[in-house]
């Protein structure tokens, strides 16, 4: 790359002339070598930067698909059966109350009714989507249990007169 004065190389003085004049410092360079060398490490360096910015946004694609496929929509479904759980609960401390009049009362049946029909369109959104397994194990605990509530709902709102509404049938 330069020109090598023989016996110039500072900092080696303790060696012999001959391997002194091997040796190389940047010192020695000449200008056109120190551009080249310095044009080549700053490419080396943005070659290492960009391949791992490359392996980092393909690894970034796939962990974006896991979120926005499956986790936002299952938490979205779960919110979802979670608020229409809450409307029946609602509803169904309204419906304690003996100073309801006919209409409020059959308000409160459709407003279970409305929440039910919601929370099970979320539950089709939820069910099939790849769950971990803990998720799995956790789905698996909440199934029957939420199936029991349901059971309890629809006796206390037998108990109300509510013969024929409020989607009595449905298993969800």
């Amino acid at each position: 790359f330069g020109q090598v004065k023989p016996g110039v190389c500072i900092g080696f003085q303790h060696l012999p002339t001959q391997e002194r004049s091997c040796l190389m410092s940047i010192k020695n360079l000449n200008l056109k070598a120190k551009l080249i060398g310095g044009f080549l490490g700053v490419a080396v360096i943005t070659g290492v930067v960009g391949i791992t910015g490359y392996w980092g946004a393909t690894k970034l694609a796939g962990s974006v698909e896991e979120i926005g496929g499956v986790r936002l929509p299952s938490v979205e479904s779960l919110l979802k059966i979670k608020v229409g759980a809450e409307r029946i609960k609602a509803a169904q401390r309204t419906l304690l109350s003996s100073d309801l009049t006919s209409e409020e009362t059959k308000r409160q049946f459709d407003n279970i009714d409305k929440a039910r029909e919601e929370y099970e369109a979320a539950w089709k959104v939820y069910e099939p989507l790849p769950q971990t397994a803990e998720e799995e194990k956790t789905w698996k605990e909440f199934v029957p249990a939420w199936q029991q509530w349901r059971s309890d709902n629809n006796e206390f709102l037998l108990r109300k007169g509510c013969f024929g509404c409020c989607s009595l049938g449905r298993t969800g």
